[in-house]
């Protein structure tokens, strides 16, 4: 199968729109859809769905996901290699991070490899740990500072984090040294990323818990202002504690709760060109990140 069109299809799953694939790789919206329907055509069925709000995959498309991916990615390593051969830094990667609180480091980091590798373009991702491993582990990105995962990846440990309770300035609490976990079975409980793979969702699995939830939000600026309207208590690692504005009490667990941080990027055999560059430039870095 041509990788050119393995490429076009994931940016049209990405993107949800075939338009707006064809304007993120240069191409004119009737072009992308004769690459899909040669596709299809070569197939011998429907690979997207098509409706009013977008397109989906079929089925059947859901299916050969995993291999458009690989084609892709060896597509892509394939020109990339070729193109350092004949001198030229060229290329694309990916790069993220889970925690706020790394975006100026990993800025820095871009704009002083934008500035040696101009040829080389960088998407920046943003995602919970979880997502951004799994991003990892089907070469979806190249570089990444999360809580640690299991995955198809090489790890490097940048800090050891905790995990803290957020209570409302008047909770009898709220100047104590510690709290105990079992403070969310008994009070409201605010839930930042319902349903997903978190290091509070850890916390509670290791330690028999089960939080009396109340609120969910995606989002723990949003948490710790529900905190500081007194409409509950919630948990966050202290990296994204450290973020958030004044008006709360930050107390650790106890016992308390670690969090492994890393860097994460592709194996070896795996890696590209341009993601190794980025990976050889970002660990000038490494120890900086450390320090934060």
């Amino acid at each position: 199968m041509d990788t050119e069109k393995c490429k076009i299809l994931l940016s049209i799953i990405k993107n949800g729109k075939m338009s707006a694939a064809a304007e993120e790789l240069g191409y004119t919206p009737a072009g992308i859809s004769r690459a899909v329907e040669a596709m299809e055509t070569s197939a011998g069925f429907r690979i997207l769905r098509r409706g009013k709000k977008g397109v989906s995959l079929t089925r059947e498309g859901e299916a050969l996901l995993p291999m458009v991916r690989e084609l892709a990615y060896w597509g892509e390593r394939y020109e990339q290699e070729v193109r350092k051969l004949c001198g030229l830094d060229t290329g694309s990667i990916a790069v993220g991070t889970s925690y706020p609180k790394y975006y100026p480091w990993l800025t820095k980091v871009i704009g002083g490899f934008h500035e040696r590798y101009p040829g080389i373009s960088v998407e920046i991702c943003s995602g919970t740990s979880r997502e951004l491993a799994d991003k990892m582990s089907e070469r979806e990105l190249d570089f990444a500072v999360i809580s640690r995962r299991d995955g198809s990846f090489r790890s490097v440990t940048v800090r050891e984090d905790e995990l803290v309770a957020l209570l409302p300035p008047e909770h009898p609490m709220a100047n104590e040294k510690s709290v105990p976990a079992e403070i969310f079975e008994r009070e409201p409980y605010i839930e930042i990323h319902t349903g997903q793979e978190t290091d509070n969702s850890h916390c509670f699995e290791s330690r028999g818990i089960s939080p009396n939830i109340k609120f969910s939000t995606p989002d723990s600026f949003v948490a710790w202002r529900m905190v500081k309207a007194g409409l509950g208590v919630t948990l966050v690692n202290r990296v994204i504690s450290e973020e958030l504005g004044a008006g709360v009490a930050c107390v650790p667990l106890g016992p308390p709760e670690k969090a492994e941080i890393c860097a994460i990027l592709p194996e070896r055999e795996l890696i590209s060109p341009a993601a190794e560059s980025f990976a050889a430039y970002a660990a000038n870095y490494i120890e900086e990140l450390k320090k934060l």
